[in-house]
């Protein structure tokens, strides 16, 4: 049987001289010839330990007509290009807290609102009126984005993992890191409301834009061409972190873009309590 099959006739071919037909006839010999090894092994296995013959011809034959190779993904997670999309419509809900937030350092600056003249003048330490408006507006924007991220899941069916707890937690996340973003950009310098808000505005559009919302492929021309963009795009850390959370079985790089956001957060709030609290006023 085994010689019906895999003939023990010693193959071998020699090539005089060079050029493209007979490097390509070296090439389909030597391929015969690993087939032949490969072969044998599958027959002298099956003979050690016991296995049908049956099934050790039908492996030989795959191996005879090139089945023998399958593709093996290298992820499970959703490859589906509009998936990167949601990642990106999630950062943008998430980085648009930012406006709201913007308002709370405003309107404790005495030089831009009548109620930063009267916080100015009482004996409280401004930090104390800070906190609790930045916690009520991390938790209501929370509940916007992880609302946001329901709809789509359940209602949209967008496919993001089997990891939907993860997936929320990366939308609180980013929401925090969204307010931070918009007090620290609250309490930059005195322009007036509705310049800071022009500002806000198009300073998320732009991280948006570079981290792939309108084209995706922008995202991917900053990784290669100047990757720091990527890595300080606070939109871009947020998409990175859904994407590595889906498609990677490692959740190590997931977690250093949550640290980054955690990172991001600390820093966005102690600038802006920092720029908000010594301020002092000749006249107001």
């Amino acid at each position: 049987m085994m010689k019906s099959y895999i003939p023990d006739t010693v193959v071998s071919v020699k090539i005089k001289k060079n050029g493209s037909e007979l490097s390509m006839l070296k090439s389909y010999m030597d391929m015969f010839i690993n087939m032949k090894k490969m072969s044998a092994g599958i027959w002298s296995n099956a003979s050690k330990n016991g296995g049908s013959k049956n099934e050790a011809i039908d492996e030989i034959s795959d191996v005879m007509n090139g089945a023998s190779i399958k593709e093996t993904p290298l992820t499970e997670g959703n490859k589906d290009p509009i998936a990167m999309y949601m990642y990106n419509l999630i950062a943008m809900v998430s980085i648009f807290g930012s406006l709201a937030a913007m308002h709370i350092a405003i309107n404790n600056q005495a030089n831009l609102s009548t109620r930063g003249m009267r916080i100015s003048c009482g004996g409280s330490p401004k930090w104390k009126m800070i906190l609790p408006e930045l916690i009520g507006t991390y938790i209501t924007h929370s509940a916007c984005v992880l609302l946001s991220i329901t709809f789509l899941k359940f209602v949209l069916q967008i496919d993001f993992g089997d990891k939907l707890l993860l997936v929320y937690l990366t939308g609180i996340c980013g929401a925090v890191m969204g307010v931070s973003l918009g007090f620290f950009v609250g309490a930059i310098g005195r322009l007036s409301d509705g310049a800071k808000t022009g500002i806000m505005m198009a300073v998320n559009m732009s991280l948006c834009f570079m981290s792939g919302l309108m084209i995706d492929a922008i995202r991917v021309i900053f990784s290669v061409q100047i990757p720091i963009v990527n890595t300080l795009n606070p939109v871009a850390v947020i998409t990175d972190a859904m994407y590595y959370l889906n498609m990677d079985a490692d959740l190590s790089r997931y977690f250093m873009k949550l640290l980054t956001m955690g990172g991001f957060t600390v820093v966005f709030i102690v600038l802006g309590i920092l720029m908000t609290r010594r301020k002092k006023y000749a006249s107001l």
